[in-house]
């Protein structure tokens, strides 16, 4: 004890007034008074109080929409939306020229199946999403009623993938229609109620599950 009160008061320089707030050799209280006297006060001052400083965040690239042929001819590569979420006309008017009918008609393309499109890519490793047909006009083969006339639905496919896993990865990020056919997947983003079905003569289906 008398050791540990050496240091003490040798760090305190000589001549503080110090006394023990320890009990004495004689089991007397005694009290320490002074320790604190001698040390210099901090200015405060000095060091000014301030809220956090902001960390700048990284600016990701923004996403992509890639759309190819069959062949694999690259069909166009945009950024359909910007740092806002909100559409770019030049990108939509991009994909609508991708979109459009064998007789040259287009239609502006909704965003919310570009927005299906865009996922489903990166779901598949950022893979191009191959369209099969996009815009369609009514006639043969064509209702009225078609969401291909109406710029909200395309056949896709994506090289690689199976139509199977194609279809579930589509109802699973939010595409409203989904029919699956032999080579490829209709997905629509219809606002009515969820569609599923089955096409052509795919393997041993026989309904949409």
């Amino acid at each position: 004890m008398k050791t540990l009160l050496s240091i003490m008061i040798a760090l305190l320089g000589a001549g503080a007034s110090v006394s023990l707030a320890l009990a004495g050799d004689d089991g007397a209280p005694s009290r320490l008074h002074g320790m604190f006297d001698r040390l210099p006060v901090v200015d405060v001052t000095r060091f000014p109080v301030s809220g956090p400083q902001p960390v700048p965040m990284p600016r990701l690239p923004a996403p992509r929409l890639r759309i190819e042929r069959l062949d694999g001819t690259l069909l166009v590569d945009v950024q359909p939306f910007d740092e806002h979420g909100q559409a770019r006309g030049e990108a939509f008017a991009a994909i609508a020229k991708a979109f459009r009918a064998r007789s040259g008609d287009e239609k502006p393309i909704d965003p919310r199946l570009v927005e299906v499109l865009m996922t489903l890519s990166r779901a598949f490793d950022d893979r191009p999403i191959a369209l099969v047909s996009g815009h369609r006009v009514p006639g043969r083969g064509t209702s009225k009623t078609s969401y291909h006339t109406r710029g909200m639905a395309a056949d896709i496919a994506i090289r690689g993938v199976k139509v199977h896993r194609l279809r579930k990865a589509a109802i699973r990020l939010g595409a409203w229609g989904v029919g699956v056919y032999p080579s490829f997947v209709h997905v629509d983003v219809r606002k009515d109620r969820p569609f599923r079905w089955v096409g052509g003569t795919y393997g041993g289906w026989r309904r949409a599950r």
